[in-house]
């Protein structure tokens, strides 16, 4: 199977159903896991916000060392076909940086997705971050492993 932008945009679907499924309606408690001293929506907000912000500075270090270890590992003659295919397959691009904004911006529609599917109304914000944490996590630990 080659992986294009709709195998991994249904890849991404089936991951962010996949947490709802397991943690159904749970993203409330998750987040207060998370942030245990917001007392407020607003601060629960705040603090996963940080915590998302946190998460894509590690996923920035961790993709410009892929990146670092695959230049490093093949020479340039096979090193920028690879990165061409995958340029190519996902859309993005061979830089690690255009990698994680690509990354970010499919996180984020199927976690909007996904809360328009199952919660509607109250806790959009929440759900949504959290959302967007358990994605980042998931992937940092995938590519730490």
């Amino acid at each position: 199977m080659t992986w294009t932008q709709a195998t991994g945009a249904r890849a991404l679907a089936a991951l962010g159903a996949a947490l709802l499924l397991a943690g159904a309606g749970g993203a409330p408690a998750r987040a207060a896991d998370r942030c245990p001293g917001a007392e407020t929506t607003l601060a629960l907000l705040a603090c996963l916000g940080r915590r998302l912000q946190e998460s894509d500075r590690a996923l920035a270090t961790l993709l410009d060392g892929v990146a670092a270890a695959a230049r490093s590992e093949l020479e340039d003659a096979t090193f920028l076909p690879v990165w061409q295919r995958f340029s190519d397959d996902l859309l993005s691009g061979s830089d690690p940086r255009r990698q994680l904004r690509a990354f970010q911006r499919e996180r984020r529609q199927i976690c909007r997705y996904i809360n328009s599917m199952s919660l509607r109304g109250s806790g959009f914000g929440v759900f949504v971050l959290s959302c967007e944490l358990d994605l980042s996590e998931a992937l940092l630990k995938q590519i730490r492993n």
